[in-house]
C-alpha cells in the first residue's frame, strides 16, 4: 500500500544548522526580519517579516498546487524496460517522446506545511555565536539559503490515477492485418499497425521520484512505453497457400415484421464484425468477444431469444443462429472446441446437440487453432441465408472423413399447453398460439472414416432441451374463471369449482351458447378430459343437464320497446332473462333503465341482421421467400413457401439482382486491378465492379549484386515478388558499372602490337 509520502530536499548550500530554535522572547516583529539571500523555492524572501514571509511561502505553494505535472511518453526498447524493471539507472532523454500527458498536481492529494521553514528562517544570522552569524550572513550574501520544502502527496492516490486513466488513455492497442478473400484468393485489405504499451508500475515511481527531487510550476517525469506487435502480420502470411477447408449455411426468416427484421439485423451484424478474423496456429478464441457486447450502441436491435426455457425479448436476438452456423465450422475442421453451450430450447436450424449458443457473461463459444497455420474466417449473409466459411492448409489426410450424427437418447412430447384467460374476450373457441417443443436429451457421435472405413466412433454434447408448451387463450369476459396447474397440465374451473370440459389437445370445449361444457356433466378422464362416442361427448346418466348454478343478475338495460330486462348466466353458457315494463316519470323517461317514450309511432319493420354462412378453416399463410439465381444473368426465380403448410407458390420468374457492395473493396496491388464485389441481396449472385488498374512496381535506384554476376532491386511496395534481376555490365576493370561487383575471371587484354592504322592505333 502507498501512504502518504513526505519530502523534506534540504538547504542547498553547505549550511548545517545545530539547533533551530524559536523566536526569542520578546523579540518585535519589526526587528525579526529575514536575512538576505534566503529563498523557499524560487520565492525570494529576503528582507521580509515573518508575517510577510508567511504569505508569500502560501502563495508559493498555491501556484505549485494549481499548476501541473507533465508526463512524458517516451517510447523505450524492450532491452532498455528489462533493466527500468530492475531498477538500474537509464538516461531516459535519448528516447523519443510519443506524447506529453498534463495532470494538475492536485490530483494527487498535494498537501504543504510553512511551519518549519518559518522557524529555520527566523533564525538564519541571528543565533549562535557571533562569528557563526557572520559566517552565515555573508554566505548568504555571496550566494542564496534554500529553506526545507515540506509538502507531500498521496501515494495510492498517484497509484488509483495511473492504472484507471492515465495507462488506458495512452496505451495504444496494436492493430492486426486485415484480409478478404476474392478471385485470386486471400487479398491483404490493411496492413498491419503495432501499438505501444505504458508501464503502470514504472509511471508510479517515476512520478513519486518527481515529487521526491524537488518543486517547481514545471515539474515533469517519464512514463516508459513499449511497443506491442501486432499478432497478424500481412507478411508472415505471404506464403501461406490458404483454401477453403469449411463452409456452412443455414437460412432464417428475414420478415417485414419488427421482430424477424430484427433479429434478421443481428445475425447481419454479428457476421459482419467476425468477417475477416484471422487465428495464428496456438490461438484460443472467444466468439463472444470477436462478435462483441450486444448492445444498442454497437447496432444490436431486440429480437427474439431463449432464456432459461422461454422465449423472450433481448437484445442481439437471433445472434444465437450465427453462432450454431460458426460451430457447424468448427465441427468440420476439427479445430479444438474449449467451451461450448446448448440451447435451453430445441433450434429448428440444426439437429440436436449440433447448435451452440452465446449470453455475454455467460455462455460462449471458444476454440484453439491447433493447427499449424492460421485460419483465416469469412462471413457474409444473403437474403435469408447465414455462412461462415474456414480457410486455411488443410494438414489432415486426403482419404480421411468425418461425419457427425445426432443420436436422441430421449424425447417426451410435450401435450400440455399453458391456459391464457381473456377477461376482455367474449367466451368461443379457444385459439393456439406457440410453438411446441419436445423435451429431448441427446448426443453426437462423430464418427471418422479412412478409405470409407469406420476408424472411430466418439460420443460429444450430452444435451438437454426443455420443452416448450402452446399457449392457449380463453374468452373469459362475464364468467369468473381460474387456472390450476395439476400434474403439470393447466385445467380452468369456475367460480363454483367446477372444472371445464377439455377435449383431447387440453383446451376447454365451447358449448356454442356463451360458455364452456363441464366435466360433471359429461364423460372424461381423470384430468377432465372428455370421452367420445364417435366425435360426440357423452352425457353423465341419462344425458340430463346438469343443475345450473346462475350468478349475479346484470344491471337494467333498455329494450327499446318500453320494457327493460336483466340476465344471469351459469358457466355452461345458460342464461336467465327477467323482462319488467317500464315505469316513467313526469317527462316519460323510465326511472329504472332511463328509456324515453318515442314521439312517434316506432317503425313496423326493422332490418335483421344477417348471420353470414359458416368458412371452412383456412391456413393464415406466413411466406418464406425463396430465390434461386438464374446461370449466366444477372436475374432470379422468386417463389415463396408457407411456413405452417409448406404451400409453395411462385412469386415472379427473372426478377433483376439487387445488387450492393459486399465487403470492403479489394485494392489494387503491384500486379493484380482493385475491384469492389456485389451481391445480390435476394439470391446471393456476384459479380465485380468499380475496377482499377494494377499499380505496377515501385523500384528504388539501388541495385544489389547477388555475387555470381547478375543485381537485383526489390518493389518498394511488394519486396521480393516484385524483384527485377538484370545482368552486369563490365567497366575495363571487371567492376559492374551498376552494382560494383568485380569479374573474378577477368583479365586485361594486352595491346595490339600492330595496331590497324585506319583505327587510330
Amino acid at each position: 500500500m502507498f501512504k502518504k509520502l513526505r519530502f523534506l530536499p534540504i538547504l542547498i548550500m553547505a549550511l548545517v544548522l545545530a539547533v533551530v530554535a524559536f523566536l526569542p522572547a520578546g523579540m518585535s516583529e519589526a526587528g525579526n526580519k529575514i536575512a538576505d539571500g534566503v529563498y523557499l523555492g524560487d520565492q525570494d524572501l529576503s528582507g521580509k517579516t515573518m508575517s510577510e514571509a508567511a504569505d508569500a511561502m502560501e502563495a508559493y505553494y498555491e501556484k505549485i498546487a494549481a499548476s501541473d505535472l507533465i508526463i512524458n511518453v517516451r517510447m523505450v526498447p524492450n532491452d532498455v524496460l528489462k533493466k527500468l524493471e530492475a531498477g538500474e539507472s537509464v538516461d531516459m532523454n535519448k528516447y523519443s517522446i510519443v506524447r506529453s500527458v498534463k495532470v494538475p498536481i492536485s490530483t494527487f492529494d498535494f498537501d504543504y506545511s510553512i511551519e518549519e521553514a518559518l522557524r529555520v528562517a527566523s533564525t538564519l544570522g541571528q543565533t549562535g555565536k557571533l562569528v557563526e552569524r557572520y559566517k552565515t550572513l555573508m554566505d548568504m550574501k555571496y550566494g542564496r539559503a534554500q529553506l526545507p520544502l515540506s509538502y507531500t502527496v498521496d501515494g495510492e492516490k498517484v497509484k488509483e490515477y495511473v492504472e484507471k486513466v492515465f495507462v488506458p488513455e495512452n496505451t495504444k492497442e496494436p492493430v492486426d492485418a486485415k484480409f478478404s478473400w476474392g478471385r485470386d484468393g486471400l487479398q491483404v485489405r490493411q496492413r498491419e499497425q503495432d501499438g505501444f504499451k505504458v508501464y503502470s508500475s514504472l509511471t508510479v515511481n517515476a512520478i513519486l521520484q518527481a515529487f521526491e527531487d524537488g518543486l517547481s510550476e514545471n515539474i515533469s517525469c517519464t512514463a516508459a512505453a513499449g511497443a506491442v506487435p501486432a499478432t497478424v502480420t500481412a507478411d508472415s502470411l505471404s506464403n501461406v497457400k490458404f483454401a477453403k477447408v469449411a463452409s456452412y449455411t443455414t437460412k432464417f426468416w428475414r420478415g417485414n415484421d419488427e421482430s424477424s427484421s430484427n433479429r434478421s439485423h443481428n445475425i447481419d451484424l454479428a457476421a459482419k464484425y467476425v468477417n475477416g478474423t484471422m487465428i495464428n496456429p496456438g490461438q484460443r478464441a472467444s466468439l463472444n468477444q470477436l462478435i462483441g457486447m450486444r448492445t444498442p450502441e454497437r447496432g444490436f436491435k431486440v429480437g427474439k431469444a431463449f432464456y432459461n426455457g422461454k422465449v423472450v425479448d433481448d437484445y442481439g436476438g437471433g445472434v444465437c443462429q450465427f453462432a450454431t452456423t460458426f460451430y457447424q465450422c468448427l465441427l468440420q475442421t476439427e479445430l479444438t472446441v474449449n467451451v461450448r453451450y446448448n440451447h435451453s430450447l430445441a433450434v429448428t436450424y440444426v439437429d440436436y446437440s449440433q447448435d451452440a449458443t452465446l449470453d455475454w457473461g455467460y455462455c460462449d463459444l471458444v476454440f484453439t487453432n491447433n493447427w499449424n497455420n492460421p485460419v483465416y474466417i469469412e462471413c457474409s449473409t444473403t437474403y435469408g441465408t447465414v455462412t461462415v466459411s474456414f480457410y486455411g492448409v488443410d494438414e489432415r489426410p486426403k482419404n480421411r472423413t468425418v461425419e457427425y450424427k445426432t443420436v436422441v437418447d430421449e424425447e417426451t412430447e410435450t401435450l400440455y399447453p399453458a391456459i391464457v384467460l381473456e377477461d376482455e374476450t367474449a367466451p368461443g373457441y379457444p385459439t393456439r398460439e406457440g410453438q411446441v417443443l419436445p423435451a429431448v436429451k441427446s448426443h453426437i457421435e462423430k464418427i471418422v472414416r479412412v478409405n470409407g472405413v469406420v476408424q472411430s466412433t466418439t460420443k460429444m454434447n450430452n444435451d438437454y432441451y426443455r420443452p416448450l408448451r402452446a399457449n392457449i387463450h380463453v374468452g373469459a369476459k362475464g364468467l369468473k374463471l381460474t387456472v390450476k396447474r395439476e400434474n403439470d397440465i393447466d385445467k380452468i374451473y369456475d367460480q363454483y369449482g367446477n372444472q371445464l370440459l377439455m377435449n383431447t389437445k387440453y383446451e376447454p370445449i365451447y358449448n356454442g351458447k356463451g360458455g364452456y361444457y363441464l366435466a360433471k356433466d359429461y364423460k372424461h378422464d381423470a384430468d377432465g378430459v372428455a370421452v367420445y362416442s364417435g366425435n360426440q361427448l357423452v352425457p353423465i346418466g341419462s344425458g340430463s343437464s346438469h343443475t345450473h348454478s346462475y350468478g349475479s343478475w346484470t344491471a337494467w338495460s333498455s329494450n327499446n320497446n318500453g320494457t327493460h330486462s336483466h340476465t344471469r348466466s351459469c358457466s355452461c353458457g345458460d342464461k336467465q332473462t327477467e323482462t319488467q315494463n317500464c315505469t316513467y316519470d313526469a317527462n316519460g323517461k323510465c326511472t329504472v333503465c332511463g328509456y324515453t317514450k318515442p314521439t312517434t309511432p316506432p317503425s313496423s319493420s326493422e332490418t335483421q341482421p344477417t348471420t353470414p354462412p359458416t368458412q371452412p378453416t383456412q391456413c393464415e399463410h406466413t411466406w418464406y421467400d425463396n430465390y434461386s439465381h438464374i446461370d449466366g444473368t444477372e436475374t432470379h426465380n422468386h417463389t415463396h413457401t408457407c411456413t405452417k403448410c409448406n404451400q409453395t407458390e411462385p412469386v415472379a420468374n427473372s426478377e433483376s439482382c439487387v445488387f450492393e457492395a459486399h465487403g470492403d473493396p479489394v485494392p489494387a496491388t503491384c500486379t493484380t486491378g482493385g475491384h469492389t464485389v456485389y451481391k445480390c441481396k435476394y439470391c446471393g449472385y456476384e459479380k465485380w465492379g468499380d475496377t482499377t488498374s494494377a499499380l505496377g512496381h515501385s523500384y528504388g535506384d539501388t541495385w544489389t549484386s547477388d555475387g555470381q554476376g547478375h543485381h537485383y532491386r526489390d518493389c518498394t511496395v511488394c519486396g521480393a515478388n516484385g524483384r527485377e534481376t538484370k545482368d552486369c555490365t563490365y567497366n575495363d576493370n571487371g567492376d559492374c558499372t551498376v552494382c560494383g561487383y568485380h569479374d573474378p575471371n577477368h583479365t586485361t587484354p594486352e595491346p595490339d602490337p600492330n595496331p590497324d592504322p585506319n583505327n587510330g592505333g
